[in-house]
Formats: structure tokens, sequence, C-alpha cells
């Protein structure tokens, strides 16, 4: 083995003599130090300050080569300095709470930036109580959320368009259609009082339901969610305040008209996964013999037919529940919306109409809405204005029988049971004595029993407001 083994490491010791060999010849053919040479004379050194808009040295700039990894930041003093690999390179400095810039370096070798504050971040205003406060001088807690935010979910409240938007509040909707969903700000604020916020729409308090207006019509939302925040508003705002300011037209002396419209499908995601017939019967069987009690007498005479003068039997029956109680329903919003204005006047106007219908048979939902905002400037010290908002709304409410929801009647159905029996009064059919249980026909009750609520709001304020002195304002 050992002769082998030495045979063989010879040759191998020869090709290592040859390729040391030929390394000088290589490096000689392929010179890597002229190429290395000739790529750092195209790299430019840039160098520079950056200030702030009070000329003040801004330490800790990120300076980033655009479209790559590359970069550094300014030290104490505002300097800095980068390589760049060539004059068509583009610099990007970038501060929190100031504007992101970006310079081409082009033949300079000193570049020196200016950043400005980013007015929409630092100055964003927020309504507080009575007043307004820049958002970064707040110091309770309070939350805003703006028109884009409102209206981009296709809902019909206020309160469900809040809902997974604030921090700190929970919406609870039990999805039916045009209902009121259950709105808590930091937990549940009395055991036996209403854990409701107080509502403030336009500087006026509004209590119980406030869908009667189109969230399109909503300019901003903040949620005063602390005690600090909402004191103002006493014990009614022990629970929280929220604060719905809405639209009230342009200033750029022009006539914006916008129709906004869209529609969409709701259906159950998943249903229950219920006992068909044969599952049924077996499980009843074995539950009642367990019990030693006694079979309805349906369960021996299955073959029967199911109305007198039907061919179908009771055996031949399957009825699903859920598909004839569950739909697919539409869902659709159409507004037509005037802003207009100037420096004096402005004007917004708005005309809706809002239609869903309910998952659920026999529920739905209605509702037509038109407002009227304006103000106007009357001299330096006083502005006029007034709000109107006027909405009717109609829907039907599912019902409840014999005690139970329309769920719970489909949950304890009898498949073997047909809907309809021309027979009967009415033309639907339920279990009787022979089949030892009693739930209601659920879409008897959908389409016989009719529970509908029928609204009409007509909500408006008018104002005065007075300037008295710089940053005091009476209304």
């Amino acid at each position: 083995m050992n002769e082998i083994y030495n045979h063989r490491s010879y040759p191998l010791r020869l090709c290592g003599l040859l390729l040391l060999s030929l390394t000088p010849y290589l490096t000689h053919a392929h010179p890597a130090t002229e190429v290395t040479n000739s790529k750092k004379q195209t790299d430019i050194s840039i160098s520079g300050v950056v200030k702030d808009e009070n000329n003040a040295f801004l330490p800790g700039v990120n300076v980033l080569i655009k479209g790559t990894s590359k970069g550094t930041s300014t030290d104490a003093d505002g300097k800095y300095t980068i390589m760049v690999p060539g004059p068509d390179a583009t610099l990007v400095f970038s501060f929190i709470g100031y504007t992101v810039q970006e310079i081409v370096v082009g033949t300079r070798t000193t570049l020196d930036v200016t950043l400005l504050p980013d007015i929409q971040q630092l100055s964003e205003v927020v309504v507080v109580g009575y007043g307004t406060q820049k958002k970064s001088s707040v110091t309770g807690a309070v939350a805003k959320v703006g028109n884009t935010e409102i209206s981009a979910l296709p809902v019909v409240s206020v309160e469900s368009a809040l809902q997974g938007r604030v921090p700190g509040v929970l919406v609870t909707n039990n999805g039916a259609p045009g209902s009121t969903p259950i709105v808590r700000i930091r937990g549940i604020g009395s055991i036996s009082g209403s854990s409701q916020p107080l509502y403030v729409i336009d500087g006026f308090p509004s209590v119980g339901n406030i869908n009667n207006f189109d969230t399109k019509d909503i300019e901003s939302v903040e949620v005063l969610k602390d005690a600090a925040a909402s004191a103002i508003y006493g014990s009614r705002g022990a629970n929280g305040v929220i604060i719905i300011t809405t639209k009230s037209g342009s200033k750029d002396n022009k006539t914006h008209v916008d129709v906004e419209s869209y529609y969409g499908v709701q259906k159950a995601w998943r249903q229950l996964d219920l006992l068909n017939r044969d599952q049924y019967i077996q499980y009843g069987t074995q539950l009642i013999n367990n019990a030693n009690g006694t079979l309805p007498l349906r369960f021996s005479n299955l073959n029967t037919p199911v109305y007198a003068g039907a061919s179908q039997t009771y055996a031949q029956t399957e009825t699903d529940w859920q598909d004839a109680m569950f739909r697919s329903a539409p869902i659709y919003q159409t507004q037509i919306s005037l802003s207009t204005g100037s420096e004096k006047s402005k004007l917004f106007t708005s005309a809706s109409h809002f239609k869903q219908d309910g998952i659920m048979l026999g529920t739905d939902f209605e509702r037509y809405s038109y407002r009227i905002n304006s103000d106007h400037k009357i001299s330096q010290r006083f502005t006029f204005g007034q709000t109107l908002n006027v909405s009717y709304g109609s829907g039907r409410n599912e019902n409840q029988s014999g005690g139970r929801t329309q769920l719970q009647h489909i949950i304890h159905s009898v498949p073997y049971i047909p809907i309809y029996d021309p027979t009967q009064i009415g033309g639907y059919r339920a279990p009787d004595n022979n089949d030892g249980t009693d739930p209601e026909n659920p879409v008897r009750i959908a389409l016989m029993e009719v529970n509908r609520t029928n609204t009409i709001n007509l909500i408006g304020s008018a104002f005065v407001e007075a300037k008295i002195v710089p940053g005091l304002k009476y209304k």
C-alpha cells in the first residue's frame, strides 16, 4: 500500500512545480495593479457641512450615495466626507424631522447643504377640546385619523372606520347592516353605567347612533384617550372623546365636483360543520337510547311523503339550512360632492346613497343623506358659518322568535324537514311533535316577519366666531 501511495504522489508534486513556474508569466500578462490604479482615479472626494434652517450644525445626518448602500454621517460639527464613483453620482441627505434632499455631485468637490423642517410632520394641527394645537406640542394621549384612512373602507359609520386604526381603541361590530358598533377607549370605564365615548361633531356633543351621515364627509377624527385630554368635557368625557370635523370647502377660488362610487359583494367566509340527515338520525338514535328514552315517531317513518300528495319522502330530503339562510350580499355607495370657496367664503355640499344587504336572509340597511357646510368671513374679526346634515335611514333587523336567534334556529333545525310545504299556512314547514324538537323555520321568520327601523335625522348648527385678541376666539 505504501508503494502505491508514493507512486501516485509523485506526479502531483510535478504538477505543483509546473503551476508555480508559470505564475510569473500569468502575473505579467494580467497586471492587476494597473486595473486597481485606473479604478481609483475615477473616484471623487466630496466634503461639506450640513446645517438647519437656523444655520446651526446638524450632527448625525445620513449621507448616502443613491442606488447603493455606501454612505456616511455628519460629525458633531455637521461635517462629512465621502468618496463617490463619479460626477453623475447623487447624494441623499436625510434626517428625522427634516425633508430629504437629493443633490447631483457634478464637478463640485465641496457640497454644503441646508435641510428644511418637514412642516407636514411637525406642524400637523389636531383638535383638542375647544381649541387646536400643533401635534408636536400635545402632551395628552391624542390620536388623529385623516380623511384618507376614514373613507378607505366600505363601512356605514365612522366607528367601523376606526376599527384597527387607533391604538387603545377597541371597536366590536356584530356585522348586522346599519348596527352601531361597541367602542371602548382604553377598556371599560364604568361597571353599571355606559362605557360609550362622547362624540363631538363640529363642536357639538352628540350621543347615540352616529351612522346617519356619510364617512366621506369627514375631514378628520381626533380621539382623546386620557383624562388630561378630555378634562374640559367633565364626566361626559370619562370614557374618552371622539371629535369629528366635517369638510368645509376649498380656498383656491375653484369649484371641485367629485363623484365617488363603489360596489362589492359580501359572503360568509366560513360555515358551521353541522350534521347531515343520516348523521342526525344516527346521533339522535344513540343519544335517546343511551338515556333509555323513546325515539321520535318520525325516525321510524322516514319513507312517508313530506306532505300529502308529495312524491318526495323524508328519507330523500337533505336540507342545508345554512345555504338557505346565508347569501352573497351586495354593498354599494355613490356620493356626489361640490366644494368651492375663496379666502372669505367656503362651501361644501354633498349627497350620497348607501345600500347594504346582510349576508343573512332578511337583513339590510339603506341610507340617503345630504350635507351643506359653509363659512363666511364677514370682517377681520367676525366669521359666520353653519352646518346641516339631513339623512333618512331604513334598516331591516334580524328577528328573534321563540326566544332564539336565527343562528340558533339554524343549528337546531332538522335536515330531513323541507323548507317549503304548500299545505301549510304561509307555505313553510317546521318540525312538530313527531320530530322530538321544536325549532322554527328560519327562512319563514326572515321572509314573513319584518322588523324594520326607519329614522330621519336632522343635525344642524349655526355660529358666529369673534377674534378677541390674537390666539383667543369666542364662538
